[in-house]
C-alpha cells in the first residue's frame, strides 16, 4: 500500500495545529459581536456560543488530532492585547451612531420638530451641524465622551509618551 516509510509516516502522523489561524478565528468570533452588539444585542450570545464551541473544538483537535504545537513566545498574546483598543474605538463609534438615532432611542431633544430638522439637514448635507446635533442627544453623549477620552489617550500614547520618554 505504501511504497516508502516516509509515505507511511506521513499518513499516520498528525497535522500541525494552526495556532495563528485559530487565534485569528477566535478573535473574529469575539470582536465582531462586541463591536456590533449595540445595534443587535443577540450577537453577544451568538459570539459567546461561537467562542465556546471553537475552544472546545480546538481542545479536542490539540488533544487528539494534531501534533504538539511548537513552543511560542509571547508575541501572539501581545498582538491580541494591542488590537483591543482599536476594537473599543470601533464599538464606541458604532454605539454612538446607533444610540443617536432618534427613531430607535428617542431622547428629550428628539421631538418631532427636531427630528424633522435633523432629517432636512442630513438630506441637504451642506454642513456637518446635523451630525453634531445627532451625536449630542442624551443617549449618545456617554459614548461620545468615552470615545473622545479613549482617542485622546491613544493619540497621547502613540505620539506624546514616546517623546516624553526620550525614545
Amino acid at each position: 500500500q505504501f511504497a516508502t516509510q516516509n509515505e507511511l509516516n506521513d499518513s499516520v502522523t498528525a497535522k500541525e495545529f494552526p495556532l495563528e489561524v485559530r487565534v485569528a478565528a477566535q478573535l473574529l468570533l469575539a470582536y465582531v459581536p462586541i463591536v456590533f452588539s449595540p445595534g443587535m444585542p443577540v450577537l453577544l450570545f451568538i459570539g459567546a456560543f461561537g467562542v465556546t464551541l471553537g475552544a472546545m473544538i480546538d481542545k479536542l483537535n490539540l488533544a487528539r488530532h494534531s501534533k504538539h504545537p511548537p513552543p511560542v513566545d509571547s508575541n501572539v498574546p501581545r498582538q491580541m492585547v494591542r488590537t483591543l483598543p482599536f476594537f473599543v474605538v470601533m464599538r464606541l463609534l458604532y454605539a454612538s451612531w446607533v444610540f443617536s438615532n432618534p427613531t430607535i432611542f428617542p431622547s428629550n431633544s428628539a421631538s418631532v420638530e427636531y427630528t424633522t430638522y435633523l432629517q432636512k439637514k442630513a438630506q441637504s448635507s451642506e454642513n456637518m451641524m446635523w451630525l453634531f446635533g445627532r451625536l449630542g442627544t442624551n443617549t449618545a453623549i456617554p459614548h461620545v465622551v468615552l470615545l473622545s477620552f479613549l482617542l485622546t489617550y491613544l493619540l497621547a500614547a502613540t505620539f506624546l509618551f514616546p517623546i516624553l520618554e526620550g525614545s
